[in-house]
């Protein structure tokens, strides 16, 4: 079983290779991935599934810059078969709102419910499962509120503001804010959940997103107590890079609303 996997993360490994050549960015970002522990740990160590999603969207990623997204939007929605949250992604495609590109995503989405016996076997029952029962490591509103349909509205609201802004005309150039969104406002934040953006952070660099894909192990700190519940620390250490990202992209808007202001007032 891991090898498969292993297999499959190696595949992702060379469709980013491809991506990298394809915009023309400097082959050494392949080690922001490449070298990454999450995946060592999660992937080589763990097996779990999520290196198929892995492979499934570096693939998407590597289609739609080459102009390909009907092919982006079969590769997205095979990945949504493994894991929901692939899904998010198809509206980040240039060409989303064509009919064949769209057809294309739902004839995958759709032969999965009918294998799975419907939509209340698939997505609808495990979608409920997982707001509802799993509670490790709780996301940013459930830490505050533990109300399972704020979490789900809050995540759609982050995910339709994201792709609502519109901009890069490739899918991974725009990527990486929608996942860390997806990653820190669901239910609960396990730590192979957050492989998916490892190789997204090769196209669009972050110091502080390369660092909480390391400091997210810090939420199996859930497991050093009795009952088992993430200490404080840990969890402090675990979203400080986000904290600091937070800041630094608060400064920048204030900055901008200064600079515009005083632009105003000098006219």
């Amino acid at each position: 079983m891991k090898l498969a996997l292993g297999i499959a993360e190696l595949l992702a490994l060379a469709a980013l290779v491809l991506l990298l050549r394809t915009l023309d960015l400097p082959p050494g970002r392949l080690a922001i991935y490449a070298w990454n522990p999450l995946l060592l740990v999660e992937i080589w160590g763990s097996g779990h599934l999520d290196a198929l999603v892995l492979a499934a969207v570096t693939a998407a990623a590597l289609a739609s810059a080459r102009r390909r997204d009907g092919l982006a939007a079969v590769l997205l929605g095979l990945g949504t078969l493994v894991k929901l949250y692939p899904a998010v992604l198809y509206l980040l495609l240039p060409r989303r709102r064509s009919a064949s590109v769209a057809a294309a995503f739902a004839s995958v989405v759709a032969a999965g419910v009918i294998v799975t016996g419907g939509l209340d076997h698939w997505p609808l029952a495990p979608i409920a499962r997982y707001v509802r029962d799993e509670y490790f490591n709780p996301g940013l509103v459930r830490s505050i509120v533990n109300e399972p349909m704020l979490v789900v509205a809050a995540t759609a609201a982050w995910v339709i503001a994201v792709a609502w802004r519109g901009g890069a005309a490739h899918l991974a150039a725009r990527a990486a804010p929608l996942v860390i969104g997806v990653i820190v406002l669901g239910p609960s934040v396990f730590p192979w959940y957050v492989v998916w953006l490892v190789p997204l952070l090769a196209v669009t660099p972050s110091v502080s997103l390369i660092a909480f894909t390391g400091t997210v192990a810090f939420a199996y700190g859930f497991f050093l107590s009795q009952p088992w519940a993430i200490p404080w620390w840990a969890r402090l250490v675990e979203v400080a890079p986000l904290g600091f990202a937070a800041a630094r992209e608060l400064r920048a808007f204030s900055g901008e609303v200064h600079r515009a202001r005083a632009g105003v007032e000098a006219e």
